[in-house]
């Protein structure tokens, strides 16, 4: 926490014994001015949440041309805070970071480019150690790229950016440096002609979730060939079982055939036509897939309060503990509840204070939790 002394000793441990050093301190400094401030509200046995670090980034809200990543300790205080270049109507959306833990990797919404007709937003994609002493600009290197990206076990970047036939591309970035299109998310659900896709994921048996708000789908793809494993909920041969209205955005993988997602539940298309929602409190879906039958199954759901209904963004995580943390991104509030869908803490962020994407880690040291 800011402007705290800690005490600390260094301990090395091997099979003929343990070495101490003595003990010493560190005085922290003081965070920046102006970021939000957080109300955390726990209910019940505080035993029973998750703890931890959460990762967001402030997508509305900031001021002074720049905006800020976050991380949070489980107290709700700002413990770790940088702000890149961004604009007020292009405020970040994403900040995740590195596997290994030594990088965070910040990207803005740039939605610009989808209402200007086709990915003529500019990317805002930047790479900075953890201890601030290397600020990459990488935004050439991700044209197109809009609203989030995911990194994988090799350092790998999987994002998607504005394609040239009105539906995103879903890339990677190699930690060489080189970028690849893996398929064309129109082409992966079946021939859609508009997508918007707001939300990809990495799973372990070497795919990538996307999911696409326009055509209201979740789709998995190979990373080696690009080619569909399954659809749900809409495009060519959906796998039959599961289905949802009022769209989606964030997705979080379980396990390979097993993922959480945050359905919006809007009654319109982000202006666009009817959703097909009910408006009356956003939901999280966690859906099921047997690769035997080739079908999918809900397997719990929750539903939030009405007065968070949550039509723009929006984010889920399974937690290791079994607890599921919710983002209501453009309410400015988080939750944590458990699997009787109790609500055992919920974090209110500053009126205006919108955020995006969320990760929570147990420690920010090391690879993030699967």
């Amino acid at each position: 926490k800011q402007k705290k002394t800690y005490h600390y000793r260094i301990v090395v441990a091997n099979s003929s014994g343990e070495c101490s050093s003595e003990d010493r301190t560190i005085t922290t400094g003081s965070l920046a001015t102006g970021l939000p401030t957080i109300k955390v509200t726990n209910k019940g046995d505080a035993s029973s949440l998750f703890g931890g670090f959460l990762i967001t980034a402030q997508y509305q809200g900031a001021s002074g041309g720049k905006a800020p990543a976050l991380i949070f300790d489980k107290d709700g205080e700002i413990v770790w805070a940088y702000s890149i270049p961004t604009s007020q109507q292009d405020g970040l959306t994403c900040a995740r970071m590195s596997y290994a833990g030594t990088h965070m990797w910040i990207n803005s919404a740039n939605v610009a480019g989808a209402m200007m007709g086709g990915g003529s937003g500019k990317a805002n994609v930047h790479r900075v150690a953890m201890d601030g002493t290397d600020d990459q600009d990488l935004s050439s290197k991700f044209a197109g790229l809009n609203h989030q990206l995911t990194i994988l076990p090799d350092e790998t970047v999987a994002y998607y950016a504005y394609g040239s036939n009105g539906c995103d591309d879903i890339k990677e970035y190699s930690p060489s440096g080189t970028t690849r299109t893996i398929v064309n998310a129109g082409t992966a659900q079946g021939g859609a002609s508009a997508c918007h896709v707001n939300n990809i994921q990495y799973a372990s048996d070497d795919t990538l979730l996307f999911s696409d708000l326009d055509s209201q789908v979740v789709v998995k793809v190979s990373r080696k060939d690009g080619s569909t494993v399954w659809v749900l909920n809409g495009g060519k041969n959906p796998l039959p079982g599961v289905s949802w209205k009022g769209s989606q955005h964030g997705i979080h993988m379980i396990d390979p055939n097993n993922f959480v997602l945050f359905n919006n539940n809007s009654t319109s298309l982000m202006g666009m036509g009817s959703a097909g929602g009910t408006g009356d409190g956003s939901k999280v879906l966690q859906i099921k897939i047997d690769p035997i039958a080739k079908s999918a199954s809900t397997v719990w759901s929750y539903k939030g309060p009405a007065n968070l209904q949550t039509d723009v963004m929006g984010d889920v995580q399974r937690l290791p503990n079994g607890n599921t943390l919710i983002a209501y991104s453009t309410k400015g509030a988080v939750q944590e509840v458990d699997k009787d869908g109790q609500v055992l803490s919920e974090w209110t962020f500053p009126l205006g204070a919108q955020f995006g994407y969320i990760e929570k880690r147990a420690t920010l040291y090391g690879p993030p939790p699967r």
